[in-house]
């Protein structure tokens, strides 16, 4: 009998609910505006107790939810009460099933009361918040979601609980429909924000590997603005759940999303600062933002230590957060100022900053609406959400802009280099022709001056009758020998009238037998310029006359030269014993040696040496210019 008068008490109870115009009908999936059926009460004691509101809900005195425009969002604002929501909800489908109430927000604590049929008290409880972990959720799911079982007809009365953990306003998105829609809808959503997460993880990578390569500020501030994008956005959208390792959830969950919010705004100040050089074309102003930076740095490091260490109970959680937000403020305002000065001083590249920001400031702007003031809402225009599209937007506009802008100054710097290049050819061109000139002179000087006097000294030697006349003639011609080979070398005369193989031909002359001289000299020494020629000259005076120095038991010298259509080729081949000869030509010591590496590196030449018991051969390639 008792059961019996229990069951058409709970019977009238679900069609008296099922009656009023406020009960949630269910068939199924549900895409309606769950807070349209939504009923609330506020505990600003905060003591209230679960029969008291069950009471004063079965007495009428919990009222609709002002939502400000039809959406799935509940605003209530800046609060620090506690609210109580009630929901009565029908199952109208023929079968059983399983419903899933979500709610989407960090810093709210839920309790569910499932209250029985008997209308004096709830036959389930469930606690659930964003610091739980996925292993201690009923549901595993980014949103905290209630499982309601139901029977077809059923129906049931739902209260809630939302008690503020580390904030100050009251807002949060809210659905209900049966667990496999959800899950369908959660796994679609899921895909979508991943690739979001998927740009910005490659962007991050893509900036550190530039980082590295280039050494450019720019790409490393990049890096450290997308990872800090990254950690917001993973608590922004819940997604850390699924990301974060769960033995690390636990540490993270403490984390304020502000904080994040702060290295945000940090890495976004150091990017403009490197994207409009603020550094070269306004020093002072760059300071001011150096020095607002470092502040807010160091104290967002403090903010991270309090909340993460467990310090946050001894404080005041919202004058902290009201405090952090305020100085995250101040560094705004500072921002803005600086970003107007560099606009009003014409700064390079600050209206492309502007232009890859716009979105984000607008999306910035309705998101501080959207979760500070109650009965205001925007819909999000694009999915998944405003500020992500508006930060990945950004991001690709400034490395687009920013790889361009150093693709100029690359090519800038590319051309200011081939013009420093072309000055250094240039001047190294008129010393060699200066030096040139000079030995001429000196050449000269030496043949009107000592020659003079030598010929003069002989004819007068030839006038006396001297007992060693014959030896002292000798010795005068032996010299005289060496004064005109030491002219020649200064200055060549034949270089320009005959030409280089003729000159070096005629340098062989001067030998006889030893060494034995042996010239191949071939192609058209037309093509080659007469500087080119006359350096030319100078590598195969340095590297004969290197031979005679320092082979030993040396009979034979090889020379050849091989005019080409694109370079020009020395070979000096000998059959001394000079094992050394390569040594030495490597080093530093001798003004001729270093004459030879000079030269040869101005027309970016190279040079081949082997040395060994049985000789030494060298070979020296120079390249016409501009071939």
């Amino acid at each position: 009998m008792k059961t019996l008068f229990l069951w058409i008490f709970s019977l009238c109870w679900g069609f008296s609910f099922a009656s009023k115009g406020d009960t949630l009908r269910l068939t199924g999936a549900y895409n309606g505006y769950l807070p349209d059926y939504l009923r609330i009460k506020v505990d600003c004691s905060k003591d209230a107790s679960f029969e008291q509101l069950l009471e004063q809900f079965k007495n009428g005195e919990f009222e609709r939810v002002n939502k400000g425009n039809v959406s799935n969002v509940v605003n209530i604002g800046v609060t620090d009460c506690n609210h109580w929501f009630a929901l009565v909800v029908k199952n109208e489908s023929e079968k059983p099933e399983d419903y899933l109430w979500g709610f989407y927000n960090d810093g709210i604590q839920f309790t569910l009361y499932e209250i029985n049929k008997g209308l004096d008290g709830f036959e389930r409880k469930e606690r659930l918040s964003h610091s739980m972990s996925r292993a201690e959720r009923q549901v595993p799911l980014r949103s905290l979601s209630y499982r309601i079982s139901m029977q077809p007809g059923e129906s049931k009365l739902l209260l809630v609980k939302t008690e503020l953990v580390g904030r100050n306003n009251l807002y949060f998105p809210t659905d209900i429909s049966t667990e496999t829609d959800i899950l369908w809808w959660e796994l679609d959503y899921s895909f979508l924000l991943g690739r979001y997460f998927g740009f910005f993880f490659f962007a991050a990578i893509f900036n550190f590997i530039l980082f590295i390569i280039l050494r450019k500020k720019f790409y490393g501030m990049m890096m450290g603005y997308l990872l800090s994008l990254i950690a917001f956005n993973l608590i922004e959208y819940l997604h850390d759940l699924y990301l974060i390792p769960g033995w690390l959830y636990p540490f993270w969950s403490k984390i304020p999303k502000e904080f994040f919010l702060g290295l945000i705004l940090i890495f976004n100040i150091k990017v403009f600062q490197n994207f409009i050089n603020l550094k070269k074309s306004l020093p002072k102003l760059n300071r001011i933002l150096e020095i607002s930076v470092s502040a807010v740095l160091v104290i967002s490091m403090l903010y991270f230590l309090i909340f993460t260490s467990g310090w946050v109970a001894d404080f005041s959680v919202s004058g902290l957060k009201l405090f952090y937000n305020a100085i995250l403020i101040l560094l705004v305002g500072i921002f803005l100022f600086c970003i107007f000065i560099a606009v009003r001083n014409k700064i390079n590249y600050v209206w492309h900053y502007l232009g890859g920001n716009i979105l984000l400031f607008a999306s910035l702007i309705i998101y501080l609406l959207n979760h500070n003031f109650p009965f205001f809402h925007l819909k999000q225009f694009i999915m998944p959400g405003n500020l992500i599209f508006s930060l990945a937007f950004e991001i690709v506009y400034l490395m687009i802009i920013f790889m361009l802008k150093y693709k100029k100054d690359f090519d800038e710097f590319s051309r200011s280099l081939i013009r420093v290049e072309n000055e250094r050819k240039l001047l190294t061109e008129e010393l060699i022709s200066v030096q040139e000139k000079e030995r001429m002179r000196i050449a000269q000087d030496i043949h009107d001056g000592i020659g003079g006097a030598f010929q003069a000294f002989r004819f007068l030697l030839s006038q006396e009758n001297l007992k060693n006349g014959d030896k002292l003639q000798s010795v005068l011609k032996e010299i005289n020998s060496d004064f005109k080979q030491l002219i020649h070398r200064l200055s060549p005369k034949g270089l320009q009238s005959h030409g280089l193989f003729k000159t070096i031909e005629a340098d062989a002359l001067i030998y006889e037998d030893v060494p034995k001289v042996e010239l191949n000299l071939i192609g058209d020494e037309s093509l080659i310029p007469l500087s080119m020629k006359i350096n030319l000259y100078r590598i195969y005076q340095e590297l004969f006359t290197n031979a005679l120095k320092h082979a030993n038991q040396l009979t034979h010298v090889y020379i050849s030269i091989a005019v080409d259509t694109e370079d020009v080729r020395l070979m000096v081949e000998d059959n001394g014993s000079q094992q050394v000869n390569s040594t030495l030509f490597q080093s530093s010591d001798g003004h001729g040696l270093s004459n030879i590496r000079s030269r040869i590196a101005y027309y970016k030449g190279d040079i081949h040496i082997h040395s060994s018991i049985t000789g030494t051969t060298i070979i020296v390639n120079l390249p016409f210019p501009n071939t």
